[in-house]
């Protein structure tokens, strides 16, 4: 395990690191607004703010994805397999990735690793692209 070697990649990607954590976040609050803030600001009665802040916290993104196959059970909008991609993706990202990376070979882990971040950085703008598209579940 090369701990020193895994977070020098790292740092040296931070931009791409903190790009796709915001895509993430972009997707998850996209997917909330459009879906379920309707909703959860039914079930808070007189607008309580600690209630409507546990309510938001508790929308995952995979939450976020039985919400909208609830609302589209046929997946009108053929999201379903990007947004398993993509949850995946981002589990990989917050929970594996830089313990993958300290395992890989030293000579391998830059190009294994932008590969990893390409890929997950296109899949997560590509699902967020399709999301702001989509009228219908346009909050305006």
């Amino acid at each position: 395990m090369n701990i020193s070697g895994t977070t020098k990649f790292m740092e040296s990607r931070q931009d791409k690191i903190l790009s796709l954590f915001l895509y993430y976040q972009m997707i998850e609050m996209a997917l909330f607004t459009k879906l379920a803030f309707p909703e959860a600001l039914k079930e808070v009665q007189g607008f309580n703010l600690e209630k409507l802040n546990k309510k938001l916290n508790s929308k995952t993104l995979g939450s976020m994805k039985e919400w909208y196959l609830k609302k589209y059970p046929k997946d009108k909008y053929n999201l379903d397999s990007i947004l398993t991609t993509v949850i995946s993706e981002r589990n990989t990202f917050m929970h594996g990735l830089w313990m993958f990376l300290s395992l890989v070979k030293n000579e391998e882990r830059d190009s294994l690793g932008d590969k990893i971040l390409d890929q997950f950085l296109k899949n997560s703008c590509s699902l967020l692209d399709t999301l702001n598209k989509i009228k219908e579940l346009s909050t305006k």
